[in-house]
């Protein structure tokens, strides 16, 4: 049954349409989940294993780098993104 509203404005409401509803929820999901996969594809990835070693992976130059401590990485983060002229 249509809202009053609708009625008498000769409009239908996503609300008052359940699959119109489920349609733009997963329209909006759907949109964030990409933004998500592409913003995240160009950021470097950084992760440490538990013997230490420190990865990054920038997925812009598919370049795969290992560090022993942190102060490495840090340094080639910052002369590789930061200096870079």
């Amino acid at each position: 049954m249509p809202s009053p509203s609708s009625a008498l404005f000769g409009r239908t409401t996503v609300a008052s349409h359940p699959s119109k509803l489920l349609s733009a929820v997963l329209k909006t999901a759907l949109q964030r989940l990409v933004k998500a996969m592409i913003v995240e594809k160009k950021e470097l990835q950084v992760w440490q294993e538990s013997n230490g070693t420190w990865h990054i992976c920038d997925p812009m130059t598919q370049a795969h780098h290992r560090f022993s401590s942190e102060d490495e990485a840090r340094i080639w983060i910052d002369q590789r993104y930061h200096f870079k002229l």
